[in-house]
This record gives structure tokens, sequence and C-alpha cells, in this order.
């Protein structure tokens, strides 16, 4: 991860606590979400002001904690967004190294700090030990080369907590599909999602309710050709059951990113990786996901005004 990537999603988070009182929202998630969900187009749709906090490579644990810190100085929000990306009920439960740097209450963040280290990271409550996982990236930056990844070389906008990324993958279908083969890898491990992490996403559903916020769960999708490629795995197939099966407990919106009709309103080449949207595709799913909020009667329809600039990507390196 590029230092500039870093440093744009340190600020950009750290703004939502500066000005809490400028949003009626929040959106949680991992990188999906962060990725997926531009607050600035669902504004355009729905007259609300949401401030997307995802936090990338991140377990569903983490969000509770992330909203828990957000409202814990009295800030009520009227809309909270759960993202419901697949990574997020596999991984341990350990804060990563970027969370611990957005909770600010401080019973708060010795709860985070004392997770990571019960889970086996000592060097959480150290900032050099947090931002660890930086470190090849700056070298590569510091040696004159780019990071593998490309991730951050090309930041548009920076809004509500948005990092508009303008690179798409640039490559066939088939080398799409080739990239995703990590994450395949990790779901078919499991046999579903684990259940600490599901338990704190109702956790996370509660404390949203008892602030007196509605809560709508959304799923982003991942590319066309991964979608297909993973719909037979049993680790899907028990991930989105367990979706249906929350939204139905808490009488909740689902709106499913994997449904085929949304997925085909997007292309293989709005995608930054086989899973992760570029600016493209994200204005098209936040497009699908402002429609819905105001079709189920979550918010009001904003009032006509102008669209943003239309959002192009382009081939990473």
């Amino acid at each position: 991860m590029r230092e500039g990537f870093f440093r744009s999603l340190l600020d950009s988070r750290r703004a939502f606590d500066a000005d809490k009182g400028a949003y009626d929202g929040l959106i949680v998630g991992d990188s999906f979400t962060a990725d997926a969900l531009d607050p600035a187009r669902i504004g355009e749709i729905a007259d609300v002001s949401l401030f997307n906090h995802a936090v990338y490579n991140s377990a569903m644990g983490e969000q509770r904690l992330i909203l828990k810190d957000k409202l814990s100085d009295g800030w009520r929000p009227d809309l909270v967004i759960i993202g419901l990306g697949p990574l997020l009920f596999v991984r341990d439960d350990e804060p990563t190294n970027f969370g611990l740097e957005f909770l600010a209450a401080p019973l708060v963040r010795l709860e985070g700090i004392w997770a990571a280290v019960a889970a086996g990271d000592l060097a959480a409550p150290f900032a050099s030990g947090r931002h660890r996982s930086t470190l090849p990236g700056l070298a590569r930056v510091i040696m004159g080369r780019k990071p593998a990844a490309g991730r951050g070389l090309d930041i548009g906008r920076v809004e509500a907590g948005y990092i508009e990324n303008r690179y798409d993958f640039g490559g066939t279908s088939e080398e799409l599909l080739e990239d995703g083969e990590v994450f395949r890898g990790q779901i078919q491990q499991f046999p579903g999602p684990r259940p600490a992490q599901v338990a704190y996403l109702e956790e996370t559903i509660e404390l949203a309710r008892d602030a007196g916020a509605r809560v709508v769960l959304v799923i982003p999708p991942v590319s066309p050709p991964q979608v297909a490629a993973i719909a037979g795995i049993p680790y899907m197939t028990a991930f989105m059951q367990m979706a249906r099966d929350m939204a139905q407990r808490y009488d909740l919106p689902l709106i499913q990113g994997f449904d085929p009709a949304v997925v085909a309103q997007l292309s293989p080449e709005q995608y930054f990786d086989a899973e992760h949207m570029c600016a493209e595709a994200a204005r098209r799913f936040s497009t699908i996901v402002g429609e819905a909020l105001v079709a189920d009667g979550i918010v009001a329809a904003k009032a006509d005004g102008d669209d943003m600039p239309p959002a192009v990507c382009h081939p990473r390196p």
C-alpha cells in the first residue's frame, strides 16, 4: 500500500471525528465496502449525508468497535449501513493495523488493543507495530519503484471517507479470475462464517438500533467473473444464507450485490481487481444503493440537482 494512500486513509477517517454533526449516518465494513459505496453519489439520490468508515482488511468485530467508538460521545445517527463482505466473517478476532487508529474513546481503544494482544499481536499498543504492514510498500516508494498492487497510485476525490480509486484491472476476464484465486482459496477453507464474527454482526446491529438508527445491510458485489466462479463454494452459500437470516431476524433491508440483476449492470473492466471496484463501478453500485434506500422508504428522495462528473478509470500499472 503506497504511503499516499495510507495517509489518505488515515486523514479521511479522522475527518469524521472532527465533524460528526455533518453526517446523518455511518457506513461500516471492510475493503469491499470501502471501495463500493460513494456517499456523495448516494446523497445525489437519497436525502442523507453518509460517511464511509469501512476499514481495509478488517473483521466484523472491528466494525462493532468502530461503531461503538463513534457513538461513545452521544452522536446519534439516523442510518447505519453495514457492508457485509465475505472476508469479514473468516478473519481472526483481531483489530487490523489500521483500525486501532480510529478508536478515540479510551475504553473502546483499550478494548481494541486488548483484543489484538489476546490474539497474539504484542506490537498492537505501539504505532510502529501497528504500521508495520505498510513498510514494504514504503520501501518500494523510497527506492523509486511502484507498489505491486497499484492501489493509491491514482486517487481522485477523497470525500466523506470514500477514496476514489481511478485504476481498473486492465486485463482479460481470464486474468481477472487468476487474480481472484487468492480470495477463492481463503473462503474455501471455511464451511461458513465464523460464529464469533456473526455474533459481532448482531451486536453491531443492536448498537445501531439502541442509538435510534435505522439499519441497512449491503453486500457489495465482486466482479462478474468472480461471482460465477464462487457461486458453488459452500462458504458462499452459507454466507448468503446468514445474511438473509440476519435481515429476516431483525427485519432489515438487505441490498444484495450478488443479485444477477445487479451483477448485470457492472462489467469486469470496472473493477480494480477480482473483488474491489474502481470508481466507475462504485458510482453505479452507489446509484443502486441510493435508489434502494428511497424505494424501501428508508430515506426521502433528494431533490433534483447537478450530477457529479463521470468517474473514469484506466488500467493500473
